[in-house]
């Protein structure tokens, strides 16, 4: 399998690894992998979009609930893993982190979010996560935030990319809905296949993460 010089962008950079991994070419994956940007930067810019101001809410808000995994994976495949903020394409999160127990050396993950270039005063020795982490994985998103007593209900739920969740934070955005993508699926397609091929090579790693979120697709796609 040979790099195509069309593989510049960080999705198509991933998918190449995942290909290349199930295809017995680490090497290839590795490199692949290398290749990503590690610059915020480089990876994403902030939405041009209108903030939206109203009155301070009344009365007290309740605290944000987690969004279960099985209503994300429907949220992602609704709407088909595009980030309604900037519209690009999101990727699956869980398939990340496989890749991050393969090349840990090119593509490292940080379960306390500590940022590629920064260090940690309490952890001086931990490795910093990989820059992708923080700006192309899907998540929820709340359209009107918690602070606002929004809630976790599907129509005020959205899929938005990790860099935008993040500068979005508890304000509310003029945002219409992105054009879905059609035949993107955030690389969650290819999560049981390489789920299957991580732990037969380590079966160590077969987390309770990892089997939520192979059950949260499953049921998605039941629902579907």
């Amino acid at each position: 399998m040979e790099t195509s010089l069309s593989l510049r962008t960080p999705n198509l950079l991933v998918q190449h690894a995942i290909e290349a991994t199930l295809a017995g070419q680490p090497v290839e994956a590795r490199n692949a992998l290398a290749g990503l940007p590690t610059r915020k930067t480089d990876l994403w810019i902030p939405p041009k979009l209108v903030i939206l101001t109203e009155p301070p809410p009344i009365g007290p808000c309740q605290r944000r609930k987690n969004v279960p995994e099985d209503q994300q994976a429907r949220l992602f495949q609704r709407d088909t893993f595009t980030c309604r903020y900037r519209g690009g394409q999101a990727l699956f999160l869980p398939a990340l982190r496989l890749l991050s127990l393969l090349y840990p050396d090119v593509f490292p993950y940080d379960p306390h979010g500590l940022q590629e270039g920064r260090v940690s005063p309490a952890r001086p020795d931990a490795t910093p996560g990989h820059m992708h982490y923080w700006t192309h994985p899907a998540s929820a998103d709340q359209m009107r935030p918690v602070v606002r007593h929004g809630t976790n209900d599907a129509s005020n739920l959205t899929t938005a990319c990790y860099g935008c969740n993040d500068w979005k934070g508890e304000r509310m955005v003029e945002a219409p809905a992105p054009r879905p993508v059609a035949g993107w699926d955030g690389l969650s397609g290819t999560y049981e296949t390489l789920y299957e091929y991580v732990i037969a090579h380590s079966p160590a790693n077969d987390l309770p993460y990892f089997k939520k979120w192979r059950q949260a697709l499953v049921t998605a796609d039941t629902a579907a």
